[in-house]
């Protein structure tokens, strides 16, 4: 017991310091650390620490913009996170990948995608995840010139908004 909390100690360091990385632009030495988390974290079975490590590598591959293997993480998060009880970055991972997909102008996925995170947050009661993912809704259906649509998504927003403000 007392080795694995060490090892999961380590997870969190290097998770850590790649965060750290990140914050400073160093992309690459990043994702080498945040590798070494996830390595401690799938030796150990830290399923948390896993899911974070992974996180954090999809974001700094959608951020260079490389939308496939940042895709396939998300998904692969998504397929553990519904295996296990950890379900509360699930709407977050959700949301994530339907942006992915909005990069990659794929609308129908993006928007399922950003209708499950909506589901997911209105379930938790999450105000602010709700205004942010029908945002993105909301650009969603501007890019694919449904201005109508697009309002509508606006307007809620703006409402939880006004809730999250008051």
């Amino acid at each position: 017991y007392e080795e694995k909390k060490q090892e999961q100690y380590l997870g969190f360091v290097y998770n850590n310091i790649g965060s750290v990385l990140l914050s400073q632009g160093n992309n690459e030495k990043a994702i080498e650390y945040l590798n070494k988390a996830v390595s401690v974290a799938e030796k150990i079975k830290d399923v948390s620490g896993l899911i974070t490590a992974k996180t954090n590598i999809a974001s700094i591959l959608f951020n260079k913009r490389d939308y496939l293997n940042s895709e396939k993480i998300f998904l692969e998060l998504i397929d553990l996170i519904e295996k296990t009880k950890i379900k509360q970055t699930l709407a977050t991972i959700y949301m994530n990948l339907g942006v992915c997909y909005h990069e990659q102008r794929k609308f129908d996925e993006a928007l399922k995608s950003f209708l499950k995170a909506e589901s997911l947050f209105s379930e938790k009661g999450d105000g602010k995840g709700m205004a942010m993912v029908l945002v993105n809704i909301a650009n969603c259906y501007t890019d694919m010139k449904n201005f109508e649509k697009a309002n509508e998504y606006l307007e809620r927003a703006k409402l939880f908004c006004e809730k999250i403000k008051s």
